[in-house]
């Protein structure tokens, strides 16, 4: 799932948007992640409960891939093109456009994706360089218990496959005051903060500006 603009921001910058790779425990697959997630609307209540997730955070920026000068910058180009394809991949022109946005228009937000890159798009992500931290969901009931790893370089997005993402909320009033589908800024309190620069790990780093978001 996405986020525009992104819910982590990086020394104090916000992306254009931030995609979010849910991870479960490898046994909770089939019916036994049926069985996972019912025992999980069952502790709705229970503030103090904690999921097993692991969390992978891939930020993106809008761009032509060209300098000032209008010149093509190759390599944002060859990964601006495999962010294309991934996104394309997922019909989101076929999305209806309403409104109301997608929340109050659930059943007109789906449409079918058959062949959708995601090895491939995985395989291409630059993981030399992220940041660690042990945290929560960001949307309600935001349990803690969440493994986040959240990728230092930002991936390339055109303006269409942007605006595709986030036309049914974008410029929609009734959707949370035009502020986007991202939770608001949380300070870091008393949580540590790793860097891993090429599987280097640095020690815990609680003055670097990378801060959570996630529900008041």
């Amino acid at each position: 799932h996405v986020h525009a603009p992104s819910e982590h921001t990086i020394g104090g910058k916000y992306f254009d948007m931030e995609m979010h790779f849910v991870m479960l425990p490898h046994s909770a697959t089939g019916d036994a992640h049926e069985k996972f997630v019912k025992e999980q609307k069952a502790k709705e209540g229970d503030a103090d409960y904690k999921v097993n997730y692991a969390v992978l955070g891939v930020m993106f920026t809008e761009t032509d891939c060209k300098d000032d000068a209008g010149k093509a910058i190759k390599e944002c180009e060859a990964k601006l093109k495999m962010t294309d394809s991934f996104f394309e991949s997922m019909n989101m022109d076929q999305i209806k456009q309403g409104s109301k946005g997608p929340i109050e228009n659930r059943n007109d937000s789906w449409v079918k994706a058959d062949k959708v890159p995601l090895k491939s798009f995985m395989d291409s992500l630059d993981t030399s360089q992220f940041y660690a931290y042990e945290g929560s969901l960001t949307t309600p009931p935001c349990w803690e218990g969440v493994r986040w790893s959240v990728l230092k370089n930002a991936l390339p997005i055109s303006k269409k496959q942007l605006g595709l993402v986030t036309r049914n909320y974008a410029g929609n009033e009734k959707f949370a005051k035009l502020k986007g589908n991202n939770r608001v800024i949380m300070p870091l309190n008393d949580r540590k903060l790793f860097f891993i620069d090429n599987g280097a790990l640095s020690p815990p780093l609680p003055w670097l500006v990378l801060q959570i978001g996630r529900a008041s």
